[in-house]
């Protein structure tokens, strides 16, 4: 398989996990007697972990892992973590495990985008087309938990957990794959630097 199919795959899978529970999860905490404020704590769990998630795991992949390893270890741990989030029915049982999926998630933006730099041979050519990949995912996973069911005679499955469950399939989905990636070690050497 070509290296430049498999990136801009990665790339639309990355962000259709995204996209998949994002946009309509609302709709899903609100049918579930969710308050405003929990839903909005819900959705801030996002902006915790991208604060987070450099200091977490950016700095010990760059020195100590193959980034398409790291990757392929996040999205299995999130798929699980987003499958038991989806079966919650209380907030206090919601909100830690959203929390820790966005840890698990947030750190593979820039994982998939160090992969797709370290092996793509005209970053100014190649990049934009293998990057506009992932708005394409984003967009297939609005059809797909939005209008898809719906033309095909479906219910609306937006207000119900299923695009959860399809953000934990997909995010096992890309783990397999992962390990199909081109390697990206670790940039920097294996040692700790106290000053």
């Amino acid at each position: 398989m070509k290296t430049t199919f498999k990136l801009s795959f990665m790339m639309f899978v990355e962000w259709f996990i995204w996209g998949a529970w994002f946009v309509p999860l609302w709709l899903w905490l609100n049918k579930s007697g969710f308050s405003a404020g929990e839903i909005g704590w819900s959705y801030a769990c996002t902006a915790i972990a991208a604060i987070l998630s450099p200091i977490l795991v950016g700095s010990v992949t760059d020195r100590f892992f193959s980034a398409q390893k790291v990757l392929a270890v996040l999205m299995f741990a999130g798929a699980v973590l987003m499958y038991f989030a989806a079966q919650q029915t209380t907030f206090a049982g919601f909100f830690p495990l959203l929390l820790a999926y966005s840890l698990t998630y947030m750190p593979t933006i820039a994982l998939t985008n160090s992969i797709a730099f370290a092996n793509v041979p005209d970053v100014e050519r190649d990049f934009p087309r293998i990057r506009v990949m992932g708005t394409i995912g984003w967009i297939a996973s609005g059809l797909a938990c939005g209008f898809l069911p719906q033309m095909l005679g479906y219910n609306d499955i937006s207000p119900t957990n299923i695009p959860l469950l399809i953000t934990a399939a997909s995010s096992a989905l890309l783990g397999v794959f992962a390990f199909c990636l081109p390697d990206t070690p670790p940039k920097a050497p294996a040692r700790w630097i106290l000053k």
